[in-house]
């Protein structure tokens, strides 16, 4: 696990650049270190290169009894050169390091309990790693696990089973951003470096600028910014889903937020056990899901909640004790040619307000040239896009980015170095993001559109603090400029309103109740209006008359519960009467607070909900 020391800037690549002679200076130290960490009975052997296992047995020499060692041959130079430990110290791991094929020094932490397994666990992972020689006796595999079951190192480590920020520093799959010793600890395979390409001005250059005028482009970016911060500051993460027909150029806006980290782009298509993995294998890095219509709905409705709730299942062991449940702060760009709602309508399944304030949905191909609203200087929005998805290397299967990783890394380190724990700079920044979130509160919007905008407002302090430290060539208004155009021009008429989601969705249903069934429910009032009205053959929700042309629907306090079913009732008719299509008694609401009105029925005078659609 190496610590990446960025005081030197725009350097062609954050990688160490080891040359050939260090490479072997690194090896040949790593081999003249092996035996301060080999068990009693084992040597290393340097003339075959390998780790052996001596015993000394005895044979007969004429009349005397001589010792003489049978050896056995377990591994190449390999050692576990320190033991892991977790916070509340109750769980460990092995630090073990190897040399490969190429006589490279490599490190991997593997949990202590993958030593209850056999060899075949471990030697998989190893042989992918490209370690030069494992035994393939049974004798020498025994030997092999029982080496590494002896082995006790001096050193302890604090390990930790999640990306991002412990403590000041900042963890990655491979290395540490910051001076805290502390490794990063799972088998899962999910978990991948940073693809790191160029410098901080490749990116400027080659992808940064062309952000500026194009909304969904910076939203890509800030994305990539946005999920380090929201760590740093404590808040929740959210998903932005980027709504928009086939070869539009969504998907162009996740291949600018992967060239922050060097991700390469993630997809919808995955059971939710795997994307728990993921998810947390993006802790505070940030992730994307690429064409929702590639899910299953219920994968989908699964994700979307482990992703709003930001935990994964509760799980025990085969002996029953709990396992550890995963947690992740992430913060999450998606496309797809549907909504959420609508796609998970399909099977009557929707998310509920409490979470739907997380998954910020809009309609973003509605721009001059669908989701792009400035080519720059390229001659058609065919070429610009053409542009983008090669420099951002999502072009193929296979991640090749021009630019990425390098931006993100900087962004850490400043953030690291500016902000870390300072309390009081935290409260500046929380204190900045609600200052842009008031800027994008409609009149009169319910506190959960505040809740989304809050989320805009991290976007886009995020963008202004990389602005801040030389990362982008932005103006310094820019972010705020195109995410308040796409919150504003997408967003909220997505939305349909500055509303609450059980509002617009309840308001929703009363009028598709009204268009589907029509007059179907309601028995029709004679015109004379003291004849005995004919009855419906259907089940009777209530009354309806039409008088000049404009037709009232008379609905009875048992037909408005069916008509509101999975909502309040008396919420739903609030919500009604505000949106002018319930007539109520002025009198009656101000004394009882009730949202019915009388109506002469016959020689009745019942209490009705009068609906006017």
């Amino acid at each position: 696990m190496n610590t990446i020391d960025l005081s030197v800037k725009n350097q062609k690549s954050k990688e160490p650049q080891l040359t050939k002679d260090l490479l072997i200076t690194e090896s040949e130290t790593f081999r003249s270190q092996l035996p301060n960490y080999l068990p009693h009975g084992y040597i290393f052997d340097s003339t075959t290169n390998r780790i052996i296992f001596q015993e000394w047995k005895k044979k007969r020499v004429g009349d005397d009894w001589q010792d003489y060692p049978v050896e056995t041959p377990i591994c190449s130079p390999l050692a576990i050169t320190a033991l892991t430990h977790s916070e509340d110290g109750k769980e460990g791991g092995l630090h073990i390091q190897w040399l490969d094929r190429a006589n490279k020094v490599r490190t991997w932490v593997y949990p202590q309990s993958i030593l209850a397994n056999d060899f075949k666990v471990i030697a998989e992972s190893l042989q992918r790693q490209r370690i030069s020689y494992l035994p393939t006796d049974p004798k020498a595999k025994r030997l092999f696990m029982e080496y590494l079951q002896l082995s006790e190192p001096q050193k302890q480590i604090l390990y930790t089973e999640r990306t991002g920020w412990h403590d000041g520093a900042f963890v990655f799959p491979d290395y540490v951003v910051g001076n805290k010793e502390i490794v990063f600890q799972s088998t899962s395979s999910n978990h991948k470096p940073p693809t790191l390409v160029g410098t901080v001005e490749d990116w400027k250059n080659k992808l940064g600028k062309y952000c500026e005028g194009n909304p969904t482009l910076m939203l890509g970016a800030c994305c990539g910014f946005a999920s380090p911060l929201a760590g740093l500051l404590g808040e929740n993460g959210f998903m932005c889903h980027l709504i928009g027909s086939s070869s539009r150029g969504k998907t162009l806006s996740i291949g600018m937020q992967s060239s922050i980290f060097g991700m390469s782009k993630g997809s919808w298509r995955g059971t939710d056990n795997a994307k728990e993995s993921e998810f947390e294998a993006k802790n505070h890095i940030g992730t994307s899901l690429d064409e929702l219509g590639q899910s299953t709905i219920k994968d989908a409705y699964q994700i979307v909640y482990m992703l709003g709730n930001g935990h994964g299942k509760d799980r025990a062991n085969k002996d029953g004790s709990p396992q550890r449940t995963r947690r992740f702060n992430v913060i999450a760009l998606s496309t797809g040619e549907m909504s959420l709602d609508d796609f998970l309508g399909n099977a009557d399944k929707q998310i509920t307000g409490g979470l739907s304030v997380r998954f910020i949905q809009a309609v973003s191909d509605q721009f001059k040239h669908g989701c792009f609203d400035h080519i720059h200087q390229f001659k058609t929005s065919r070429e610009f896009a053409e542009y983008l998805k090669v420099t951002t290397g999502i072009a193929s299967d296979e991640y090749k980015p021009e630019a990425s990783g390098t931006v993100g890394i900087e962004f850490i380190e400043y953030l690291a170095k500016t902000i870390g724990n300072d309390y009081k700079k935290i409260a500046a920044l929380k204190e900045r993001i609600e200052k842009v979130a008031q800027s994008l509160m409609p009149e009169d919007a319910d506190s959960q559109i505040g809740r989304m905008a809050t989320s805009i407002g991290l976007l886009v302090v995020a963008g202004e603090l990389a602005t801040k430290a030389g990362l982008t060539s932005w103006k310094k208004n820019a972010p705020h400029k195109e995410l308040s155009r796409w919150w504003f021009e997408c967003v909220l008429p997505t939305r349909g309103g500055s509303k609450s989601t059980e509002e617009e969705k309840a308001l929703e249903q009363v009028k598709d109740f009204f268009e589907l069934h029509h007059m179907s429910h309601f028995t029709p009032l004679p015109k004379a209006g003291h004849e005995q009205p004919h009855r419906n053959t259907k089940e009777h929700y209530g009354y309806v008359e039409t008088e000049a042309g404009e037709t009232t629907y008379y609905v009875t306090g048992a037909g408005w519960k069916k008509i509101c079913k999975g909502f309040n009732p008396v919420h739903v008719a609030k919500t009604c009467y505000e949106n002018q299509i319930l007539e109520v008694s002025e009198a009656r609401l101000s004394s009882k607070n009730t949202y019915q009105k009388t109506k002469r029925i016959m020689n009745t005078k019942p209490d009705f909900y009068w609906i006017k659609i």
